[in-house]
């Protein structure tokens, strides 16, 4: 059961943000030949817009972890959350583990798909470069076994912490 819902997660999570910006990718170094463009200001906007995602990709999934940990130690369900009762407390982290490795793709891939474009449009070998890092940063969000329940554990030695301080 832990390896199936690994491969889950690592199907709708990390592949499902990689493998588009991927073709694309390819698609966009197959039609962009070397013609050069003008001053690069897309360039330098995407790149900028590349570091802004790359931060939130490590802020937000934690923030939003928190509210949900919250409400697994008091017992709750998190609020719109459609799971059954029955999955218990590591279900519920491995269903807030996939929604935070989407969430932190899709900053990154969002990013991707404008560098990308970027170099469609100026052909800025910076646009390549960032948009390669981008998808590394993507892929290297791959679950593992090991990945996920090591956090998983983490996970509840935190919300463990917190039911014996409300205790």
């Amino acid at each position: 059961s832990r390896r199936r819902h690994t491969r889950c997660i690592s199907v709708t999570g990390v592949q499902t943000c990689a493998l588009p910006i991927l073709m694309f990718f390819v698609v966009v170094l197959v039609l962009r030949g070397d013609q050069a463009a003008g001053q690069p200001m897309i360039t330098y906007l995407a790149a900028g817009v590349a570091v802004m995602s790359f931060a939130a990709s490590l802020i937000v999934p934690q923030v939003m972890a928190g509210p949900v940990r919250q409400s697994i130690a008091a017992g709750s369900a998190p609020s719109g959350a459609s799971l059954p009762e029955e999955i218990g407390d590591v279900g519920r982290l491995g269903a807030l583990y996939q929604t935070r490795v989407i969430l932190a793709g899709a900053l990154l891939d969002g990013a991707a798909f404008f560098n990308t474009i970027a170099y469609l449009l100026e052909g800025q070998v910076l646009s390549l470069l960032v948009t390669i890092a981008l998808i590394l940063a993507i892929l290297s969000q791959f679950p593992t076994a090991s990945r996920v329940e090591n956090w998983v554990v983490n996970q509840r030695e935190i919300i463990e912490q917190v039911r014996s301080q409300d205790r």
